[in-house]
């Protein structure tokens, strides 16, 4: 599953993987230090999420981090399915 989040403090948005993606985004939550919001899940493997990092290597910061720009937004609105929060599992 790809998933995407969002960091309210700093407006970037990581694109990652993981086939236990709801434990990885409570890892990820804690390590930041933040409340990270949940904008989207996709279905795809390892092989998707680095095509992803690729398509929008422009808006890059850092790592799998990325700025939250207009064709990122698009791209997650038109294919990405919504975020379930991790408290309705």
């Amino acid at each position: 599953m790809i998933y995407f989040l969002k960091n309210p403090e700093t407006g970037l948005v990581k694109i990652g993987y993981s086939a236990r993606h709801t434990t990885r985004i409570r890892e990820i939550t804690n390590s930041e230090g933040v409340q990270l919001v949940g904008i989207g899940v996709l279905a795809g493997d390892l092989s998707s999420e680095k095509e992803l990092h690729r398509r929008f290597a422009h808006l890059r910061c850092h790592g799998e981090w990325f700025r939250y720009e207009n064709d990122l937004e698009a791209f997650i609105t038109e294919n990405a399915s919504p975020f379930r929060s991790l408290t309705e599992e």
